[in-house]
């Protein structure tokens, strides 16, 4: 079974080059932010797995900050307990997609594939 979370209507979150430059209290400012958009999955990903994250954006992006899009929605569901953890024993296989969109269907989508 293949657990897919989605959210097109935030936006993308922060890439590891806006990550690395971010005060720790707007850090936890866009956390909450989707953390509360996170919330309500219905969901218990079990581990390990295999992640697949789909960032759509309207710009180009270098897949490395591709791959930091995925950290604050990661953390979100560790701290919502969907996720037990995000370090390798738990997620064996990272894949990082980038796909272009209008600005207004910009987002996130996680697919896990428990092994």
């Amino acid at each position: 079974m293949i657990y897919i979370i989605e959210v097109r209507d935030m936006g993308r979150p922060p890439g590891g080059n806006e990550l690395k430059s971010l005060h720790y209290r707007e850090y936890k400012s866009i956390r909450d932010a989707w953390q509360l958009a996170l919330r309500d999955c219905n969901v218990v990903v079990k581990t390990p797995c295999e992640l697949t994250v789909t960032v759509y954006s309207s710009g180009k992006m270098d897949l490395d900050n591709a791959a930091g899009c995925a950290k604050i929605p990661l953390d979100c569901l560790q701290r919502l307990g969907i996720l037990e953890e995000d370090n390798t024993d738990h997620i064996t296989k990272l894949t990082v997609l980038h796909e272009k969109c209008r600005r207004k269907e910009a987002g996130i989508k996680l697919e896990f594939l428990p092994l």
